[in-house]
């Protein structure tokens, strides 16, 4: 899900999580850092949180100007996240990678988020084909969710 900024969001995915019974969200463009009031609360809440926050460029990191990009997986108790390092930072690609594993079954889910703001290179599709090609290795089921 596309929330473009958690910050002001967070109560209402917190229904929604709860409402619809979903075990697992994928977020992207969360707008949040790493230490971001929203991202502590949805931890306080009992789910499990891998985030990737979009790094700030070294002007922006002085000030509180508004931070685009950022990708999280959240899971309720009874789903465990385990954070898999499927690569370095890519440039041109958001993401973040888990095995989520529930009672017997588990499989790797792949959060990918490409900021619309670059234009699409063939950067782009050498850094998505490595990264793929890391987490196929891994020998386990994959869900990818693309946005």
């Amino acid at each position: 899900m596309n929330v473009r900024s958690a910050a002001g969001k967070i109560d209402d995915i917190i229904a929604m999580k709860r409402d619809q019974l979903i075990y697992m969200l994928c977020l992207c463009d969360t707008w949040h850092d790493k230490d971001s009031v929203s991202i502590r609360r949805l931890r306080v809440r009992g789910p499990q949180v891998l985030e990737r926050a979009h790094p700030r460029s070294v002007s922006d990191s002085s000030t509180s100007s508004t931070k685009h990009g950022g990708v999280l997986i959240s899971a309720s108790c009874g789903v465990r996240l385990t954070a898999i390092n499927a690569s370095n930072q890519k440039r041109s690609l958001e993401h973040v990678c888990a095995r989520v594993t529930s009672r017997s079954s588990s499989c790797s889910v792949l959060l990918i988020s490409r900021p619309g703001s670059q234009a699409v290179d063939a950067r782009s599709f050498t850094e998505l084909s490595d990264l793929l090609d890391r987490l196929m290795t891994l020998n386990n089921p994959m869900i990818t969710s693309a946005i």
